[in-house]
């Protein structure tokens, strides 16, 4: 406690800045800058940015420091599309991978998939448009081989699935018909000749050595199993196989790990639970000593790849958000101490560099600093800003963040509270409990909603309460059973540490969450009448029984419910004790309470029970309904309005 309000006075006494000219719609909007990819000789990087709902490559030549417009992705790619991959070949070629897109881990296994390459040739001057070469041969591109100029590794599945060694300079043009009869596909590339390992059955998944050699395979025989082999000697070597049974996503408690990488030692494998639900968690599994390690937990969404450094090191893990692929990067402190800025970021890490190691290009975050892309040369140690994810929020965010503890029940409750940089005495606060609500968890990293309520002065709270990830087995274990009861107490117990501090208005509370988030806002109030002004959910689930009896949920999401939410007939009664709906009485501050109509997840039906509930007991609440939006809203400019309606709501009952 002491050193919370140490940290509030210190924060009292800071440079006082006040975000300006910032809307709701600046902190929804999507990223602009989504990658930086330097060249081999570290000389050029490739920018992908999206611009008006395209996908435009940028290149900056790092001695001039001009940038020029590349080309421009969408031109060339099908309809609803991920970038799967996204790198230099050479010094004058740049490989884009399009990949259609899937829900999550499936498509590791997935043979339907539509993929298509591009390689993007550099004009010779500025006067020049890029050259687009294809490759029509069905396969993925495997690896750049950064080290040997002009060629990459293409892998063609089949009953022999082979990985060929592809020329750039023999491919044929984007869409450009056949010169003659003569000419062969790809250059008739697609050869003997050209094949650098083969293995019987259908491949989905090379894993290579950091040089591009192959070392083993994820592959499906005709016995329909699916196999890991290691190709690395003259003789395959199978290390491990999975069932059909294992592999279909269906109701199972076992675990069942599938590699997605090579950890660089051994038969180490970076690897996912299939069978886990949220699949927001990252092993590396030993199939010689059937030992694992989990290694990184994602903050919410489903991890389907990861991306490494030349030392098989964990740099980014690739998530599927609303069916569409992005990038989380991973903190390396190692290299944080070395990275030289004004301003101390909470994650560093390495995106990619020249071949010789001499340049390099980082990602940095912080709770208050959205994204940044910094390159470095051998010749200046000195970071160089090449560009930002959210420009609109550049250098306009200012706040602090703190990081403590509160002990309920003998357990240890990690909470962060974020406070604006301005010129008050007292901030009021949000308090911002988590969806999920397993494994999920918040941390100190950039976080939007909780940004946008402190550019608008508010301290927000953010509890990670039992039952979240991030931390400990023992604390997201302890969350089992608890969905009403421990989990709301742990955020309640948090609330009343921070609210002892003289900086925090007690007296101005309000709390506000999405999804389980949106179940805990709404039920707190009833638990704990006399601690909040104002609530507001969206997407909150309101009558528990209501979502585990849902017709969406599948036997391995059933499976799962009972473990940690529990039995949905022998505990029908307690699921009633715990559900805002049946609790309206109880509620005696106003409710903002809004949904998606086309919510999956939590079906809209939660919301209109509780609107129905409100009227008959005569409470105050506004309605919030979007015909258009899902559990994640869906679009910016859904999410930009209803949290204009939510900073409306919340000035009026905090007296801002």
């Amino acid at each position: 406690m002491k050193a919370l309000l140490t940290f509030i006075t210190c924060l009292l006494l800071a440079f006082q800045v006040s975000a300006v000219n910032l809307q709701a719609k600046d902190f929804f909007a999507a990223p602009h800058l989504l990658a930086a990819k330097l060249n081999p000789t570290g000389d050029k990087v490739a920018l992908l940015k999206q611009e008006n709902e395209q996908h435009i490559v940028y290149v900056l030549d790092v001695n001039s420091d001009q940038e020029t417009v590349f080309v421009n992705l969408d031109q060339y790619a099908f309809e609803e599309f991920n970038i799967n991959e996204f790198g230099w070949v050479d010094d004058a070629h740049l490989a884009v991978q399009f990949t259609q897109k899937q829900k999550g881990i499936e498509q590791l296994i997935d043979s339907k998939r539509k993929q298509r390459l591009i390689i993007a040739k550099l004009p010779e001057d500025s006067t020049q448009q890029a050259k687009i070469l294809q490759v029509k041969t069905k396969g993925i591109m495997v690896h750049l081989l950064p080290k040997q100029p002009g060629v990459f590794l293409y892998s063609k599945p089949g009953i022999n699935s082979k990985v060929y060694k592809v020329d750039v300079n023999k491919l044929d043009v984007f869409g450009q018909k056949k010169k003659s009869k003569l000419a062969k596909i790809d250059g008739g590339q697609f050869k003997k000749r050209n094949v650098v390992k083969s293995i019987k059955g259908f491949a989905t998944r090379w894993y290579f050595d950091n040089d591009g050699s192959i070392l083993s395979v994820l592959h499906m025989k005709m016995d329909r199993q699916f196999h890991l082999t290691n190709v690395s000697e003259d003789e395959p070597q199978e290390l491990h196989q999975w069932t059909p049974e294992e592999l279909n996503f269906d109701n199972k408690d076992n675990q069942v790990l599938l590699p997605i990488a090579y950890a660089g030692e051994g038969n180490r494998f970076y690897s996912i639970d299939v069978n886990q639900q949220n699949k927001t968690s990252l092993y590396v599994y030993d199939f010689d000593n059937n030992t694992q390690e989990t290694v990184y937990q994602a903050k919410a969404f489903k991890i389907v790849d990861v991306l490494l450094t030349d030392e098989h090191e964990l740099q980014a893990v690739k998530v599927i958000n609303d069916g569409k692929l992005t990038t989380e990067y991973v903190n390396n402190e190692a290299i944080k101490g070395s990275f030289n800025l004004p301003r101390k970021p909470s994650l560093v890490s390495s995106v990619n560099s020249s071949v010789d190691k001499a340049s390099q290009i980082y990602y940095i975050e912080n709770h208050d600093i959205p994204g940044e892309f910094y390159y470095v040369s051998a010749n200046s140690k000195h970071p160089r800003l090449i560009g930002t994810m959210f420009p609109n929020l550049t250098n306009k965010l200012s706040s602090m963040m703190h990081e403590a503890t509160v002990n309920v029940k003998g357990l240890d409750i990690p909470y962060l509270l974020t406070t604006p940089n301005q010129n008050k005495s007292t901030y009021p606060l949000v308090v911002m409990p988590h969806g999920g609500p397993i494994s999920i968890y918040d941390n100190r990293y950039y976080n939007p909603l909780s940004q946008l309520l402190a550019a608008n002065g508010y301290a927000v709270l953010q509890v990670n309460f039992r039952g979240s990830g991030g931390y400990s087995e023992e604390l997201q274990e302890a969350g089992i059973g608890q969905w009403g009861d421990l989990m709301l107490e742990d955020i309640y117990q948090a609330l009343q540490q921070v609210t002892a501090s003289p900086h925090i208005d007690a007296n101005n509370v309000c709390i506000f969450g999405i999804s389980y988030g949106g179940y805990a806002a709404m039920m707190m109030p009833t638990i704990y009448p006399d601690a909040f002004k104002c609530s507001a959910s969206f997407a909150g689930v309101s009558d528990v029984n209501l979502l585990l009896h849902s017709t969406r949920i599948n036997d391995a999401q059933q499976e799962w419910l009972k473990k940690y939410v529990g039995d949905r007939v022998l505990e029908r009664e307690k699921f009633k004790r715990i559900s805002p709906v049946y609790n309206i009485d109880k509620l005696h501050i106003p409710l903002l309470i809004g949904h998606g109509a086309k919510d999956k997840i939590v079906d809209v039906e939660h919301s209109h029970r509780m609107k129905l509930m409100l009227k008959k007991h005569n409470k105050e609440f506004i309605w919030y309904e979007d015909e258009e939006a899902t559990h994640s809203f869906g679009s910016a400019e859904q999410s930009a309005k209803y949290f204009e309606a939510l900073l409306a709501f919340l000035k009026q009952h905090t007296k801002q």
